[in-house]
């Protein structure tokens, strides 16, 4: 059986939206609901040189303890459409693909270097992978400020599948709104938490995170999914 929890795997380099210009992100990990630094990332979003259309983002996350990446991320876009999307997790020394061919959606994984099956599904116009997230809220902002919900097919790369998610509109501050990213499937949301998404009002950008994020922790022995603060600075 699948794993289920490590469903929300959200990416730090999703805080990027829009294709147009050159920008970079930077930010901390904190343990949910304390001041305690996990991990430290980085993220690049630029066109790939001498291939017009094409845009590249590229993040790690840097484990404090060791100062190594932990997890590496390459996104690749064609004239602001989905391509293809690699997660390297150097700590479990797994590489997850998903990539669009055509009017399908491939996922590969590989686990110690050897392939596993690759699983395809149908492409939707709502497919979204965690460094798309973001430019897809801003494209449906109106539908959201509206509270109304919005509905993703979202790339879960360990999993090889897509999940369901509605986003919603939560909570307004003075400075930012507040979206939530809840499971479709009453069973995933029963032991799933909701990722709560901190976006700027005045730039639309990401400012925080609550919810579960890509990188594992060692615990007893083992790597596991956990729930962080993110926090997010912004570059153009």
């Amino acid at each position: 059986m699948r794993q289920i929890l490590p469903l929300i795997t959200l990416s730090i380099v999703m805080a990027l939206a829009g294709q147009a210009q050159s920008s970079t992100t930077s930010g901390v990990l904190y343990e949910k609901g304390t001041k305690n630094e996990i991990f430290k990332f980085w993220a690049l979003a630029m066109p790939k040189k001498g291939s017009p259309g094409v845009f590249h983002r590229r993040s790690e996350y840097i484990d404090i303890q060791t100062n190594k990446a932990a997890v590496t991320e390459v996104l690749t876009t064609v004239k602001g459409e989905f391509q293809k999307y690699v997660v390297q997790q150097s700590k479990i020394n797994e590489l997850w693909t998903v990539e669009r061919k055509g009017d399908k959606v491939t996922f590969q994984r590989k686990i110690n270097g050897k392939d596993e099956d690759v699983e395809t599904e149908k492409w939707v116009e709502n497919f979204v992978v965690a460094p798309t997230l973001m430019d897809f809220i801003v494209k449906n902002w109106q539908t959201i400020l509206k509270d109304k919900d919005v509905k993703i097919r979202f790339a879960v790369p360990k999993r090889q599948e897509t999940v369901g998610f509605k986003l919603r509109k939560y909570k307004e501050t003075e400075k930012t709104f507040i979206v939530r990213m809840k499971p479709t499937s009453f069973v995933i949301r029963a032991i799933v938490n909701p990722v709560y998404l901190h976006i700027d009002k005045k730039t639309l950008k990401l400012s925080k995170t609550v919810g579960r994020v890509l990188p594992k922790r060692k615990v007893d022995g083992k790597y596991e999914n956990f729930d962080a603060d993110v926090v997010y600075q912004h570059k153009d």
